[in-house]
């Protein structure tokens, strides 16, 4: 070997060793990257074969399930799919089986007990529910979508301690979602935890989707408060995060709480206007025009008060 041959031979090999040390770290954090992305894969089959599986597709359904189950990552969101497309057809002996010798392989799966309770919610098994819905609290790999899922059958049977306890187990992973953190406002509301229940509805509205069935729950829950502006911006936050709000009826039981508030505020002329417009979205509505001939009176127009009272009297003769 030529003294170029060796030079060379002793440079290449530290640079070999420092390029492959550098390349593994670069593949560490590409296989990374490669888990995020398959989870994400996963992620959005199963979204596609849930809302396959709610429009009555039942074919696409199945080719989710199928991709699902087709990866070991995969295999049990596929069968909690199928879990609920036997369900969903009625098949609840059905679903029970698959989900019973899937839980024999895969023990202590949170998934998978969250979805056998739901299977034993539909068979009115309610002892077996709860069991199932407190071992998958317990479970080390409980995620968010399942905390949400066990949240959520817990309050169906009114356990609102166990069911905020759990919730805000899940809200403290990584990647809460929106949905938790609704449906534990939800859940701290019912326990009279106003404070605790307006955060984390505000916390599910910033992570998202801005739903107007949040907007809406978000009033209501400013109104038993008494926070009478913030109730008037939640109807202003709830036009600005859907299209065509004109139209939309949760808007109307927005702008009829504003109008509330607005006559709380002694903003009167703010107060016809909300609801003005929300009867224009729900003119079966008697209660908007009694409440619009309440803020006409403190405008002193009695006449126009008058008109509404025998208008909503018309729709309604409880009035």
């Amino acid at each position: 070997m030529s003294r170029a041959d060796v030079y060379t031979h002793k440079i290449a090999i530290p640079l070999t060793i420092t390029v492959a040390l550098t390349c593994l770290g670069n593949f560490d954090q590409l296989n990374d990257a490669a888990h995020a992305d398959n989870a994400r894969n996963q992620s959005m089959t199963f979204a596609i074969g849930q809302e396959a599986l709610d429009s009555q597709q039942i074919d696409k359904c199945k080719k989710s399930i199928s991709l699902l189950k087709s990866t070991s990552s995969g295999a049990v969101a596929g069968i909690a799919l199928e879990s609920r497309m036997l369900s969903k057809k009625g098949h609840f002996k059905e679903a029970l089986a698959v989900l019973n010798q899937a839980i024999s392989s895969h023990q202590n799966n949170a998934t998978l007990l969250a979805e056998r309770a739901q299977v034993y919610g539909y068979l009115d098994d309610e002892e077996k529910l709860i069991k199932d819905f407190r071992a998958a609290s317990k479970c080390s790999n409980m995620n968010s979508d399942d905390c949400l899922v066990i949240v959520k059958g817990l309050s169906d049977y009114e356990k609102w301690d166990e069911a905020l306890a759990i919730a805000q187990i899940g809200i403290k992973q990584k990647s809460p979602n929106g949905a938790l953190y609704a449906q534990a406002g939800d859940v701290a509301r019912k326990l009279n935890k106003l404070n605790l229940a307006e955060e984390f509805i505000e916390k599910a509205l910033a992570i998202g989707p801005a739903k107007a069935s949040t907007f809406q729950e978000l009033a209501s829950l400013h109104k038993v408060m008494k926070k009478w502006p913030a109730v008037v911006n939640d109807c202003k936050r709830l036009k600005k995060s859907i299209t065509n709000a004109e139209n939309h009826v949760t808007y109307a039981r927005c702008l009829e709480m504003s109008g509330q508030a607005n006559i709380e505020l002694k903003h009167y002329e703010e107060a016809v206007a909300d609801f003005s417009r929300a009867f224009k979205i729900s003119p079966l509505k008697a209660s908007i025009l009694k409440e619009r001939a309440i803020a006409y009176e403190k405008l002193g127009k009695s006449e126009l008060a008058k008109k509404d009272i025998e208008a909503a009297k018309k729709i309604d003769n409880s009035f």
